[in-house]
């Protein structure tokens, strides 16, 4: 095999000398396969071997080749739909980066037979289930002063062999595994140490995550842009505090009416249309009794 590479390479020296038909025959028994890539080499469709940057040999019909970017980062763009533990809805927008293994490249083959599109979910679901775990135990506004532990938490979970607060011994800190409810309070805790994991995490070629393991990448990172909440609990809210406000106002108007029968000597009716103009709610001259309008010629000058 080493010789017909190493005569396929002379050829291939003096391949522009050559006429058209015969460049082609030697690309159907040849592959160029450039730096930073690799290639899946299969036999009548299954998986035959993989190669890294060079010449690599192929028979027409029974060989095919696929060649991968290894350097070049894919971007997955996931928008997880969480409910926290007070019933609210959350939509938290991340960015996850990764490129295909070597180490595991055929794993990577598999995984993407059916298209990027259909990969990239598989691999969205994987970060989603735990998103929705973590906001499950944390009321809304706890949640969201916890963005930093998520994003640790996310991250440890695509790019180590394992999650700190399962098997702290394991990573070398100094502390008890943590129930589901406090996940979050561990890697609050103990950051500076989780960082520095997932800052020398890419040094350590020999450890990889399941979901690395599972679908052939190196995961680079995920990057948390944004925790809104959802569209239905929006409106909610602002359908709550509408209706506090209402209530406010209502009340604040209700006791200047008060303020107006006790202090001024209004009538009932005199009150209200004193307290609305007061408000701006209406432009609607009111006759005053004399006593009246002196009473609130008094408030007001006081």
């Amino acid at each position: 095999m080493n010789w017909i590479l190493l005569g396929v390479l002379i050829i291939s020296t003096m391949f522009y000398s050559y006429p058209h038909w015969v460049r082609r025959i030697i690309n159907a028994f040849v592959e160029k396969i450039d730096m930073g890539e690799a290639a899946i080499v299969t036999w009548f469709g299954k998986f035959s071997r993989k190669k890294k940057a060079g010449l690599v040999f192929k028979l027409p019909i029974a060989n095919a080749v696929k060649i991968f970017p290894l350097e070049i980062i894919s971007r997955i763009s996931i928008v997880a739909s969480v409910q926290t533990k007070d019933g609210d809805s959350l939509d938290v927008d991340m960015s996850f980066e990764y490129r295909a293994d070597y180490d595991y490249l055929e794993k990577y083959f598999y995984a993407t037979k059916n298209g990027l599109e259909e990969f990239n979910k598989m691999v969205e679901n994987t970060i989603i289930t735990l998103v929705g775990t973590l906001a499950s135990t944390k009321k809304l506004d706890e949640f969201y002063k916890k963005r930093e532990a998520v994003w640790m938490a996310i991250n440890c979970h695509v790019r180590l062999s394992g999650m700190p607060h399962v098997n702290p011994e394991k990573w070398k800190i100094q502390d008890e595994p943590a129930k589901a409810t406090k996940i979050l309070e561990f890697y609050e805790k103990h950051q500076a140490k989780i960082k520095d994991l997932l800052s020398a995490e890419g040094e350590n070629e020999e450890d990889r995550s399941e979901a690395e393991k599972r679908y052939g990448i190196n995961a680079v990172t995920v990057d948390i842009n944004k925790i809104v909440l959802s569209e239905g609990t929006q409106k909610a809210l602002d359908a709550k505090k509408k209706d506090e406000a209402a209530s406010k106002a209502a009340k604040f108007k209700k006791d200047l009416i008060k303020g107006h029968i006790d202090d001024c000597g209004l009538s009932p009716k005199e009150a209200k249309a004193a307290a609305e103009v007061s408000l701006g709610q209406t432009t609607k001259n009111e006759n005053f009794n004399i006593s009246g309008l002196e009473g609130l010629i008094k408030i007001g000058g006081q």
